[in-house]
Order: C-alpha cells, then sequence, then structure tokens
C-alpha cells in the first residue's frame, strides 16, 4: 500500500500535465512569433498554475488516508511529513509532465513517452523488484526511477517509531539503505533537473518559430 500511495501521486499529477503544451502549441507558436512573450516566462507560468491547482491532490489524498494506516506516530507532526513526502511525489510528476510536454508536441506521441516512462521507473521503483536483490539493471533504473526515493521516504515514514530492529530488518529486506538525507536530494534534483532541461528544450525548438 505504501508503494502505491506514494506512485500514485506522480503519475496522477504526471498525466494531469503532460497534455498541457501539446494541446495549446499550436497557440502557443503563434504567440511566440508575434513576439508577445519569451519561452521562460511562459514555462514557468505554466509550472506555477498547474502547481497551484494540482497540490490539492497530495492533500486530499493525505487527509483522506493517513489516519487509516495506523501509523505509530499518528499525531499532527507526523501527518505533516507524511503530507510532504506525497506532495514530494506530486510535484516530481508535474515536473516530468513538463519536461515531456517541452518536447513532445503531439498528445498520443506525449502520453506514450510518459507510460513508458512509467514502466521503466515502475521496474526500478522497489514495486516490481526488491532493490535488495536487483542485478546491475535493475541497480541503474533504481538510480533513475524517482519512485524509488518517495517509496523509501515514505516506508521510513511508515516504520518510524517502531522498534529499530524492525525498522532495520525491513529496510534491509527491501533494499531502501540510501537514508532520508540522500532520497530527498535526489528528489530535489529530479525536480531541477526536469524543469531545466524542459526550460532548454522549449526555449531551444521555438527558436525557428
Amino acid at each position: 500500500m505504501v508503494f502505491l500511495a506514494s506512485s500514485d501521486q506522480f503519475i496522477i499529477t504526471g498525466f494531469s500535465i503532460v497534455l498541457l503544451i501539446p494541446l495549446t502549441y499550436s497557440i502557443f507558436k503563434r504567440e511566440i512569433a508575434s513576439r508577445m512573450y519569451t519561452v521562460p516566462p511562459y514555462f514557468l507560468a505554466s509550472i506555477a498554475s498547474n502547481v497551484c491547482a494540482n497540490i490539492v491532490y497530495p492533500i486530499l489524498v493525505s487527509t483522506l488516508t493517513f489516519w487509516f494506516f495506523k501509523f505509530p506516530i499518528n499525531d499532527f507532526g507526523g501527518f505533516m511529513c507524511y503530507l510532504l513526502v506525497m506532495s514530494t511525489g506530486a510535484l516530481m510528476g508535474i515536473c516530468f509532465g513538463m519536461l515531456i510536454g517541452s518536447f513532445v508536441h503531439s498528445e498520443y506521441a506525449a502520453l506514450t513517452w510518459l507510460m513508458q516512462t512509467l514502466s521503466i521507473y515502475y521496474l526500478g521503483s522497489g514495486v516490481l523488484v526488491n532493490a535488495a536483490d536487483a542485478n546491475w539493471l535493475g541497480v541503474i533504473f533504481l538510480w533513475i526511477s524517482p519512485l524509488r526515493n518517495t517509496n523509501e521516504l515514505l516506508m521510513r515514514r511508515m516504520l518510524e517509531g517502531r522498534p529499530d530492529q524492525i525498522q532495520e530488518a525491513v529496510l534491509e529486506q527491501l533494499g531502501f539503505d540510501w537514508g532520508i538525507g540522500l532520497s530527498a536530494v535526489l528528489c530535489m534534483t529530479y525536480m531541477l533537473l526536469s524543469l531545466s532541461l524542459g526550460l532548454f528544450l522549449m526555449t531551444y525548438l521555438s527558436r525557428g518559430t
């Protein structure tokens, strides 16, 4: 359940964003050609507006599900930690959706890119393949999958408050041994790289417009 809860945030927000640019690309090209604005303000405004719209989803899901998981630490502080992990997954999904939309301008192609990439991400998330037993290819998938990092963060949140022996045994069995710090840094790095690459590609591809 913990894997589905964190992965769901990435997937839902990714699907909600991926068609944003392809559906409006013809208007975007016309307005860029008319020099109404440049790419960076459009890209950043799209990100900001969609964060405001989609952040409702992790808040709603967290509020409805947190109290049913029976976490050992189920006070307000525990809820906020849970919400932070869920929101991180949602924000990464938004960034990834924008990245795909920045260079794929066909609705069908954008959805195909998203679904195929999600298949690879799932292989490295610890859901389909145990991270502790992964071969060399699985290890590569683990490092490129943002879902693996949110899964570890949420699993550690679920285990917090239980005896240390239980926490260590479960995390070792699942291969979630990167720690909170590294997992959080990798999540932030993924978002920054996705946004930077998306802005670069969109700017580059619109140069001839």
